[in-house]
């Protein structure tokens, strides 16, 4: 159950949030049209592929996204060091660079841009050659931890 936030997900709640329709029926088939935000829907919704980033960081309240902001700012440090040593007009250096300089720069962020800085983690990663999929498991489980508790 989480800290703060909805009592019951629904199909409702995140057209509500204007989620992906392709996100709608895979969401309502795993996890129900009723279900209440726990570590099992949590774990069913990541399981099947869904984009758990994008509920999370809705169903965070707003005083707990600079946390996570600066989170996904820790993340991408290994590929953020690997991209400053390309060439200085080097255009995925240049577009990491901006982008930490816009998430370092949000005082008051929404639930888009705390969206935006977990994609700027994956870019800057993608961007260096890494694995994203350790850096988006460090986000997703920040989240989880964040709304619904530590296991």
């Amino acid at each position: 159950m989480p800290r703060r936030g909805p009592s019951r997900l629904s199909k409702a709640w995140l057209e509500e949030r204007h989620a992906c329709a392709s996100q709608l029926d895979p969401f309502v088939e795993e996890c129900g049209d009723d279900a209440k935000p726990s570590r099992v829907v949590f774990e069913r919704a990541q399981a099947r592929g869904l984009n758990v980033i994008w509920g999370c960081v809705r169903l965070m309240e707003a005083a707990d996204r600079p946390a996570f902001i600066a989170f996904t700012l820790e993340v991408r440090v290994p590929a953020v060091d690997a991209l400053l040593e390309r060439d200085p007009e080097d255009r995925i250096r240049r577009q990491a660079e901006r982008d930490v300089a816009t998430d370092t720069a949000l005082t008051a962020p929404t639930a888009e841009d705390a969206e935006l800085a977990a994609r700027h983690a994956l870019r800057s990663t993608s961007g260096a050659g890494l694995d994203e999929g350790p850096v988006r498991e460090a986000m997703e489980d920040f989240l989880a931890a964040a709304i619904l508790g530590d296991r």
